[in-house]
């Protein structure tokens, strides 16, 4: 049932359910549930924002993975660590993280961890500055992802390519590719492809001069993170929508939002959530207080 309500993104009863599992799995000595249990709630806890919980848990489940001889928790284990790596601006360890996990997916066929390593790849890659590469990564997993019939893969490749896309400047393309995701017949049911995908509509629309589109997009962003409880993502979204603002020429509302993202990065002890760093925050606060007319 953990999984159903992660899904469902229905996160506090998917922690509490794996919770359960984990303490039932414990006593009566079902390593591999436990194991399970423990890559379950930290995924959760991750989501969440509650990085030091989904640190132990994948730490935890990682140990007991390898202690026996659990290859797919070991994988999955690995895997969470990388997206945490991720999460919290440690880009290159992020890289070496899935760089590890593809290199033991290939060689062990486990292909839907493989398919995830490459989408990792891509967004490590592109944070660095790397988009070439990230673009590649992105290619690989559409390919194989096509081979698989991998639907949700195909449309996490399309994230991975508008980002790419966007990064590279062309903007029109990566918009070309967002809005794809969005309309596909096989619309993601995953919550946070569709965040992701708001988010880059959001910057590329901006990067375009279409500001109602951007603020359209960054909207639907913040209202879907807020709704689910995703913090950080409504963080990075509340910076989206400060740029609109000030673009718009309304600076009151650009500090409003930049003071609503700078407070939940605060709250939660995250210097940087993916893309958003906390000193950029309270850099454009900066700027404001000192030039309240002029861009950031």
């Amino acid at each position: 049932m953990g999984q159903v309500h992660y899904m469902r993104s229905a996160l506090s009863k998917a922690a509490h359910c794996y919770e359960r599992a984990l303490a039932l799995a414990a006593t009566t000595a079902n390593r591999s549930g436990e194991v399970d249990a423990l890559n379950g709630l930290g995924a959760t806890q991750h989501v969440r924002g509650r990085h030091t919980s989904a640190a132990d848990c994948f730490t935890r489940a990682l140990a007991l993975a390898e202690a026996t001889g659990n290859r797919p928790g070991r994988l999955n284990a690995l895997n969470g660590l990388a997206y945490l790596d991720l999460a919290l601006g440690r880009h290159a360890a992020a890289e070496a993280g899935w760089t590890r996990v593809l290199d033991l997916a290939r060689s062990h066929g486990e292909q839907a961890i493989e398919l995830n390593a490459l989408f990792g790849l891509a967004q490590a890659n592109r944070l660095m500055g790397r988009h070439d590469t990230a673009a590649d990564y992105s290619d690989q997993l559409m390919r194989r992802a096509r081979l698989a019939g991998d639907a949700y893969d195909e449309l996490s490749a399309l994230l991975g390519l508008g980002q790419a896309r966007a990064a590279q400047g062309r903007h029109h393309e990566a918009t070309g590719y967002l809005r794809q995701l969005l309309t596909s017949a096989n619309a993601p049911s995953d919550p946070n492809l569709q965040i992701d995908a708001y988010l880059g509509l959001g910057h590329s629309y901006h990067a375009l001069g279409d500001l109602d589109r951007a603020l359209d997009a960054h909207t639907h962003a913040r209202d879907l993170a807020r709704e689910l409880g995703q913090y950080p993502d409504e963080a990075r979204a509340a910076d989206g929508l400060a740029h609109v603002a000030l673009a718009l020429g309304d600076p009151d509302q650009a500090r409003t939002l930049w003071l609503q993202a700078r407070g939940i990065l605060t709250e939660l002890d995250m210097p940087v959530a993916e893309d958003l760093h906390l000193s950029r925050v309270d850099h454009c606060l900066a700027r404001l207080d000192q030039a309240p007319d002029a861009g950031v």
